[in-house]
C-alpha cells in the first residue's frame, strides 16, 4: 500500500513566503507614512503656536507704544528685558526655533492708528529641508490711552445724564 506523504512543497513554502513579506512590508511603508505625517503635522502645531505668540508679542509692543511698531519687511521678533522688540534687520538665527523661523511684516493700515502685521513662520516638512508656511494677518489698531480715557470719559458723562433724566423722573413722577 502507498502512503502519501505529508508536509508542504517547496512551491507551497516559496509562495506563503512571498505573501507574508508583502503583506509585512505593506504594514512597515504604512507606519512609516504614519510617522512622518504625525512629526509634519506636529512641526505645523508648534509653528501654530509661533505664529499665536508672535500676535501676543506684536500687541505688547503695540501696548508699549504705536510707534514701535516700526514698519518693514522680513523683520524678526526678539524677547529681551522681559519686554518684546522687533528686529528689523535679523541675522539668520534670530527668531528662530530649532529649524522655524517667524518673520514679521507690517504695512501701513486705512488710517494712521492702524498697521496690517503679518506674521510668517516657515517650518521643515521633510528631512532635505524643504520648508512650508502658515501666515496669519491682522490690523493692529492703535490703543492710545488718551483715547480710550476720552471714550470713558465720554460713556461717564452719558451715565450721569441717564441718572439725572431718571432722577427727574423720579422726582415728577407722583
Amino acid at each position: 500500500m502507498y502512503k502519501s506523504k505529508q508536509g508542504f512543497s517547496i512551491i507551497e513554502v516559496l509562495l506563503a513566503g512571498t505573501i507574508f513579506a508583502l503583506a509585512i512590508s505593506g504594514i512597515v511603508a504604512i507606519i512609516i507614512y504614519t510617522q512622518k505625517n504625525n512629526q509634519i503635522s506636529q512641526e505645523k502645531d508648534l509653528s501654530i503656536q509661533m505664529l499665536e505668540e508672535g500676535s501676543v508679542a506684536i500687541k505688547s509692543i503695540r501696548d508699549r507704544g504705536f510707534n514701535l511698531l516700526v514698519e518693514g519687511n522680513d523683520m524678526a521678533l526678539n524677547f529681551n528685558n522681559s519686554q518684546w522688540e522687533i528686529i528689523t534687520t535679523p541675522g539668520v538665527n534670530d527668531d528662530k526655533q530649532e529649524e522655524r523661523i517667524r518673520r514679521v511684516s507690517i504695512v501701513p493700515g486705512t488710517s494712521s492708528d492702524v498697521k496690517n502685521v503679518t506674521i510668517t513662520v516657515s517650518y521643515p516638512i521633510n528631512a532635505k529641508g524643504d520648508m512650508k508656511s502658515i501666515s496669519i494677518t491682522e490690523n493692529v489698531v492703535n490703543t492710545n490711552k488718551e483715547i480710550l480715557d476720552d471714550v470713558t470719559m465720554q460713556s461717564n458723562s452719558l451715565r450721569l445724564i441717564l441718572d439725572e433724566v431718571d432722577l427727574e423722573q423720579t422726582l415728577t413722577t407722583p
